[in-house]
């Protein structure tokens, strides 16, 4: 049974379709190449006082991010896209945020690569062509806007089921834009197996109407044809030699459902005896 896994991850600041003016920032923190520009007094009204800024008196080609940082204090850092980066701009929220009232401000002003709008077409086109970019029934893909690295992340198992011809028009040539990583099955032994340490070891307990396997009670596998399953000498097995009883490794990429049992794919089963 083929068994679908796409985990669409479509990230703004800090949550699916939402825009500067609804969500809080992303968290964490990325060292500027240059220092960027920086008033030294307290957060407080920072965030509102910036998205405000963003949305009435920013080009819109201009942004390219908003998320707070941590180091060495908590402050917002405003990414702008690096040909609308200059002194003034410090100067303009500055006097913008006095004009409603507010000096008491701790903000970051650091240069990007991409705007925000670069990226979120992408991540519309990415979204609509999300079947076509696997070529396996290995059908695990999660992507989203990384702000902080100012780039789309993808997680794939490995860059061989992506179709990089088609990933490739999407982004007009620029694969800088992406950052793929590849998950346990980009490094595999001389058998197909995963070098990485399996999900769990134990006993096949059951297999339901739906072919998925249940394992110690603990997880319900779903397996296809793109799960590579081998026996103890490294031989191939199909699936319909996986039978209640047997011992098995298994090895999962992408999303685990944390139900009782948990659910999730199998790329990788090793029956052991």
């Amino acid at each position: 049974m083929k068994y679908l896994m796409i985990l669409i991850l479509s990230l703004t600041l800090a949550a699916c379709g939402q825009s500067p003016e609804q969500e809080e920032p992303r968290t964490g923190y990325e060292g500027s190449p240059d220092g960027g520009q920086s008033i030294g007094v307290p957060e407080g009204d920072a965030v509102d006082i910036i998205r405000d800024f963003v949305a009435n008196e920013l080009d819109e080609l201009a942004f390219s991010g908003l998320y707070l940082a941590h180091d060495p204090h908590m402050h917002v850092v405003l990414l702008v896209q690096e040909d609308y980066y200059d002194e003034d701009l410090r100067e303009r929220i500055v006097a913008f945020a006095e004009s409603k009232g507010s000096d008491n401000l701790e903000f970051e002003i650091k240069p990007a690569k991409y705007s925000y709008q670069t990226l979120d077409t992408i991540m519309n086109k990415l979204n609509e062509s999300y079947q076509q970019l696997l070529v396996t029934e290995r059908q695990v893909l999660s992507f989203g806007i990384d702000e902080m690295e100012n780039r789309i992340f993808m997680d794939v198992s490995t860059k061989a089921d992506l179709n990089l011809d088609l990933l490739s028009e999407i982004t007009g040539g620029n694969d800088e834009i992406i950052h793929i990583k590849e998950g346990i099955m980009s490094a595999v032994d001389e058998n197909g197996l995963p070098i990485a340490e399996p999900f769990i070891t134990g006993i096949v307990m059951e297999i339901d109407e739906n072919g998925r396997i249940l394992i110690d009670d603990q997880i319900y596998f779903s397996i296809n044809d793109a799960t590579v399953i081998r026996d103890h000498s490294g031989a191939e097995l199909e699936v319909d030699d996986i039978k209640v009883g047997d011992q098995v490794m298994a090895w999962s990429d992408g999303m685990i459902l944390h139900s009782l049992p948990a659910q999730g794919y199998a790329v990788a089963i090793k029956k052991l005896d």
